[in-house]
């Protein structure tokens, strides 16, 4: 199992005075200088390899391209290289400095290490990462005082994984009830058939052997599932999915009930809820209970299986997993 790295923060200048971040925010990406360097992609490439070994050898590396510099001066320059193609990830929030007007903007990092041999964008600078802006046009004064201070940095790049908190708070992150309304409200931009695909995609993350079928004359039935138990049964899971705004009612849950089998199991999966008449049909006495799965449940099982989903779905749905410190995860009984 690949161990998940903890999201990372930084600051950043795209340009002297920040002179490249029109062509960074036109473009999305964010950029650095070092236009002496060549393409770095060998070394991110070499990541996995002992840190402390790799380190040193790209600090003789650096040193070679600029022998004017001191040793420490050299130090510095390398750590900030090193720092943008080898300490950012994909994932990871950048604060982009924009001093002339006072300003920030708020960028996740969208892809790895990118060399650009010959820029025609108007950011001479070739060192690069994609990124998707989150927030722009930031007035530092709204910053916390700690985090403003930090932004004051000589540096083009330096760590902000202290700041952690407030950049949360900036970005309007959303978490509980809000997540989920996020969560929904992403989700509903698929059309139907879309979201009929994403439901089965799910749902095989969830341990099925999903059939999709054919979106016309499914007679209320829009994805098959087969749950195997250890080769000992199969059983047969007929599902409905509507992406409607609406509650779901009765006639949607009867007509799903009346494609099960002898051994079928049916499931109805919306991105809003169901009537009270409808949940009362689904579970009445006598009768095949029909597994309701509403929003917020549907919620929960994205954010289960988030890890597992295809990046398609994960570049749609935008989120990022908290590393919460260890202090916040217990509290004390009365």
């Amino acid at each position: 199992m690949v161990k998940q790295m903890p999201k990372r923060y930084w600051g950043l200048s795209v340009g002297e005075a920040a002179k490249y971040v029109p062509q960074a925010r036109r473009g999305n990406f964010i950029a650095i200088g070092w236009n002496e360097l060549p393409d770095l992609k060998a070394w991110a490439q070499r990541e996995g390899e002992d840190q402390k070994r790799l380190w040193e050898e790209f600090r003789v590396f650096y040193k070679l391209r600029y022998p004017s510099d001191t040793l420490i001066q050299s130090g510095i320059q390398a750590s900030q290289v090193w720092s943008f193609f080898i300490g950012m990830k994909p994932g990871d929030i950048v604060l982009v400095r924009e001093s002339p007007k006072k300003k920030l903007h708020v960028a996740q990092v969208a892809g790895a290490y990118q060399f650009v041999a010959a820029p025609g964008d108007g950011c001479e600078y070739r060192h690069r990462r994609n990124v998707e802006w989150i927030r722009q046009d930031v007035e530092q004064q709204e910053l916390p005082e700690g985090l403003k201070k930090s932004l004051h940095s000589r540096l083009t790049i330096f760590n902000l994984d202290k700041h952690r908190q407030a950049i949360e708070e900036l970005m309007g992150v959303a978490t509980g009830d809000d997540l989920v309304r996020v969560v929904l409200t992403r989700i509903e931009k698929l059309d139907p058939p879309q979201f009929e695909d994403f439901v089965g995609h799910l749902l095989g993350l969830a341990g099925l052997s999903v059939l999709i079928t054919q979106r016309s004359g499914d007679k209320g039935v829009d994805i098959i599932g087969t749950l195997s138990a250890a080769g000992l049964a199969e059983i047969t899971l007929n599902v409905q999915v509507k992406s409607i705004r609406s509650n779901v009612g009765i006639p949607e849950i009867l007509q799903l009930r009346g494609t099960l089998g002898a051994d079928g199991h049916g499931a109805f999966v919306t991105l809003t809820g169901f009537t009270k008449q409808a949940i009362a049909e689904a579970q009445a006495p006598g009768k095949k209970e029909i597994m309701l799965i509403d929003g917020e449940a549907l919620a929960d099982m994205i954010l289960e299986h988030y890890e597992e989903l295809s990046q398609e779905y994960k570049e749609l749905l935008r989120l990022m997993k908290r590393e919460v410190p260890l202090r916040e995860q217990f509290a004390t009984l009365r």
